[in-house]
């Protein structure tokens, strides 16, 4: 059976957290980001961080903009 990544990150360093979510960096390089409710954690390269904070980001404006939270789950969100 092959070793999974997991199993070969080291210590991680808290980068930013909230009660929602935590990002860390593990010594070998790859970002966690770990949302806290959804027991959920993706592990992502710089520049796939990049572009899921990005995304993030214009959903929230998205959002704001037109006055309404995130969908509740098993709503259609299109």
């Amino acid at each position: 059976m092959s070793e999974s990544k997991s199993s070969k990150c080291g210590p991680h360093t808290t980068i930013a957290s909230n009660e929602a979510a935590r990002l860390t960096q593990c010594t070998c390089g790859t970002y966690h980001l770990q949302l806290i409710r959804r027991g959920l954690t993706l592990q992502l390269g710089l520049d796939e961080l990049r572009q899921v904070s990005e995304a993030l980001g214009l959903a929230v404006r998205v959002a704001d903009i037109e006055g309404r939270c995130t969908p509740l789950l098993g709503e259609d969100v299109n």
